[in-house]
Parts: structure tokens; sequence; C-alpha cells
């Protein structure tokens, strides 16, 4: 993940975010990328395998009644056509629910007994009855909640909210297909970021953290970056400093929510800030799989809220293709979480995908990174040898 400025995302009386209309497809080619380049021609075989290398405009996929079809005309005039698929539904198919949390309990269990039923019954759909449930970190998995082997299933969270505990994944998915997140809220309470001042102790440059953003001798810090705070945005071309884990200036809690690093010299004094608290430490929504015939294929994100997180928003990292993004949000909301940004990082990362990537009608801000980053990189075929 490069080190990108990062965006600016409000303004005073009026929200300057990522408002994402337009349909994004990975893999469609507006114009030939192999212009220019050297063309096989001294054998049909290999003209025939060098074309059938070309990734296609149309999606593989079949699209049936009800799932998320885009089409347009490429610059080119070539049709393009992104298809994901939703969750087949079937009446005779159960719908589970889950209860109530009560406000002390470890409410993962309760979700991860109810996907493992739907697993076992073919359950078509699991709702959720409560309206916030607290869920603690599977250290084995390192997420809060494992989505697996799961196929034509919609959470349905009517508006619940699940609040994570620590640093690692929230919602990771693996080896499903045709999965469906809906009407949720999801956040960390751990402490993702927080807001300070620099200020002069003496011959060195300190950083104070604002009381109502605790931090303790056990909290890291990872990167502090300018901020306006009455504006709520980045400060154009303003000072950062990133301190990675093997850093060899480390930031230490020398004083009550008070910082020192000697790469704090370098900032200016009296400025305010964005501070992490962490690095890449699990992304809200994390798709992650292997190649092969369980890969993870069509996962619809509809009406679902990141309020904050320690890395990534959503993360697809190994999808096979299809992936909708929909009618949501990347926005912090302090008030339930108690960080003042969303995402440590970028809203959405799609790393390794096939294609069928849907980015319609979204809100992305306060991110600490790339709004939407889309990272599939492709290399022409050049030459082919007949051998």
């Amino acid at each position: 993940m490069a080190a990108t400025r990062p965006l600016a995302t409000r303004r005073r009386g009026s929200l300057l975010a990522w408002a994402i209309v337009p349909v994004l497809a990975l893999g469609c080619q507006a114009q030939d990328p192999l212009a220019g380049l050297p063309r096989p021609k001294t054998s049909p075989h290999q003209a025939q395998w060098f074309a059938e290398q070309q990734p296609s405009p149309t999606s593989p996929a079949q699209a049936q009644a009800g799932d998320l079809v885009s089409s347009w005309q490429g610059p080119s005039g070539q049709g393009i056509r992104v298809v994901v698929r939703l969750p087949v539904e079937d009446a005779k198919r159960q719908v589970l629910t889950v209860r109530a949390a009560r406000p002390d309990e470890d409410a993962s269990p309760l979700l991860q007994a109810a996907l493992d039923a739907a697993r076992q019954t073919g359950a078509q759909r699991i709702v959720l009855e409560g309206s916030r449930y607290r869920l603690q970190l599977n250290a084995k998995l390192a997420a809060h909640l494992m989505i697996e082997g799961l196929s034509d299933l919609t959470l349905d969270g009517r508006g619940a909210s699940l609040i994570l505990s620590g640093m690692g994944d929230g919602i990771r998915i693996r080896q499903s297909e045709r999965v469906r997140l809906s009407n949720l809220t999801i956040g960390y309470d751990a402490r993702c970021s927080s807001l300070a001042v620099t200020r002069r102790d003496g011959d060195r440059v300190v950083l104070v953290v604002d009381a109502r953003h605790p931090v303790t001798v056990s909290t890291p810090l990872h990167q502090v970056t300018e901020y306006d705070r009455e504006q709520r945005q980045w400060v154009p071309g303003g000072k950062r400093v990133i301190l990675p884990p093997d850093s060899a200036t480390p930031a230490t809690l020398i004083a009550p929510q008070t910082y020192h690093s000697t790469a704090f010299s370098r900032l200016p004094v009296g400025s305010t800030f964005a501070v992490f608290h962490s690095w890449y430490q699990g992304a809200a929504i994390r798709i992650e799989d292997e190649p092969g015939p369980k890969q993870t294929q069509d996962v619809t994100i509809d009406h679902v809220k990141i309020a904050s997180g320690p890395g990534m928003g959503v993360l697809a990292y190994g999808l096979k293709r299809g992936l909708a993004l929909v009618n949501s949000q990347v926005q912090a909301d302090e008030g339930l979480t108690g960080n003042p940004l969303s995402t440590n990082y970028d809203a959405l990362h799609v790393l390794i995908s096939g294609g069928d990537t849907l980015v319609r009608n979204n809100l992305f801000a306060d991110q600490g990174d790339d709004a939407i980053n889309l990272s599939a990189p492709q290399s022409p075929i050049v030459s082919v040898d007949e051998a």
C-alpha cells in the first residue's frame, strides 16, 4: 500500500466526499492493450492461443432474474457487461433469527452458530433481532466472524450494529458464493484513531492526544497526519510522519495522553493531527481465498455502513469474480465507536480479483488513505514460443 496523501473528505456546511455512481469493471479493456506490439505470425496455433488470453469485456456469469447487471458501451465502441449474482431465493428454505444480545455479552458465538446452522440446513437468510451485538476477536481466526462454505445466503442486520473488540478482521469470507450482507453497521470500539496537537516540551516536540480519545502505554502510534479538525478535512500539503512497527524512531507514551518520537521534530508546533494507532490490522469486511473450485465469488455488500476500522473497509484478496458494493457508506461515527476516523487506510481495496466489480451509489468519507483502490495488474503477452 503506497503511502499516498490522504483524501480531503469534508468541508464545513456541506459534505465533500466520494459519492460513487459509475460502474467499474476490472479486466475490461476499452482499447486494444496490445496495440503496436508484435503479433505472432508463424503459426495459426500461436495466433489462436494469443487471442484467447486477452481479457473479455463481457462477464462469464450468466445473469438470472434479479441479479445485478450493468451494461454500457466502452470508448472503443465495444459492449461491456458486468454481472454480480445475488443469492437465489427459495420459499422452501429456512429463515434463521439471531436473538438480541445482552449489553455485556460476547455475541460472536450467537452469530457464528447461526452461520453454522445455515450451512447445515441450507437456510437462505439470517435475520438479526437485536440492535447491537458486541463481538470479541477470535484469535485463532484473526477475525470476529467467519463466513465459510456458504451459498445463496443473506445476512440481514435489519439496522443492527456489530461492534468489534479487537485489531483483526471483522467479517471474513471464504469458499462461498452468492452471499449478501445487508442493513448492517460495522465498527471497532478499540482505539483505532484519535486527534492530537503538537506542543513544545523543553527542547523536544511532543504530541498530546485529546482527552476524549484515551490512550495507554500499550496503545501504539503508527502515523500522524496534519488535520483541520474544524473543517474536518486533511490539510492540503500538510505534514505527516509514518512510524511502521520496525521504525527506528518509535513513538512512546511519556506522560498521560502524551507521545514523543524524535521524528516529531519536523512537525509544526501548535498544529492539529489525526493519529493512527494501527498498522493495517484487519479489514472490516475481508474476502480472502485461493484459486480452486470453491473460490469465493458473487459477494454483495448492500446498505452497509463501516464506521471505523484499523485497516481497510472492504478488502478483496483472492476473489474469483463478482463483487458489488452498493448503497453503502464508509464514514466515521465517533459517537458509536469512539474513533474520529472511518478506516485508517483504504475504504475499498480490491487487490486480486477476476473482475465483475460493481461500485455504485456509495459514500466514502473520513478514511485515512485511498477511497477506492482497484489493483488488479494485467500484463500483455508480447511473444509466444511454439515449444
